[in-house]
């Protein structure tokens, strides 16, 4: 399996639980268009990208260094 191959097949087993893309890649320190790009199949991740998705656990929230959820900020900003 490809390094991107498991990126992609770790990032579908986290959303499937609940977990945004972008608290994801927070998680694991890579932006969220990277993220996006390693999932197309246009970049190919270096090996700490990788080691860094798959330490992320399963949890549908990531909370930022302030205490707020990507859901939370979101909805907060935008005032829904």
């Amino acid at each position: 399996m490809t390094p991107a191959e498991k990126i992609t097949a770790h990032v579908a087993q986290l959303t499937s639980a609940g977990m945004l893309r972008v608290d994801l890649a927070r998680a694991a320190g890579i932006d969220p268009s990277m993220l996006s790009k390693y999932a197309r199949g246009i970049r190919n991740p270096r090996p700490g990208a990788v080691s860094g998705m798959r330490a992320v656990p399963p949890t549908p929230r990531i909370v930022d260094q302030d205490g707020m959820n990507t859901t939370d900020r979101i909805l907060e900003e935008w005032g829904f």
